[in-house]
Order: C-alpha cells, then structure tokens, then sequence
C-alpha cells in the first residue's frame, strides 16, 4: 500500500505527522484491534450455528 495512504489514515485517526520510519508500524497497530473483534464475532457465530 502507498505511505501517503497509510499516512493519511493515521492523521485521519487524530495522530501527529508520523515519522516515515514509524508509519508502516503505525498502521499496522490500528488494524490490530478491528481485525481481533473481526475474528471474535466470526467465532462467536460459527460457534452459535454449531449449537443449532
């Protein structure tokens, strides 16, 4: 993905100008949270449709 990409999410998300060495790392805790709670509601669900 393009650095001015990912730079504008971070600003986007209320943070500082990040350090073009910091970014990618930046960008990649972001997603960190939503791709857990992703991965708890499809368990959740696949476990609900397996009691069914």
């Amino acid at each position: 993905m393009q650095e001015r990409v990912k730079r504008n999410f971070i600003l986007q998300q209320g943070f500082e100008e990040p350090a073009p060495a910091i970014c990618p790392r930046q960008y990649s805790a972001l997603h960190f949270q939503p791709r857990t709670v992703l991965l708890w509601i499809l368990a959740d669900r696949s476990h609900d449709e397996s009691r069914a």
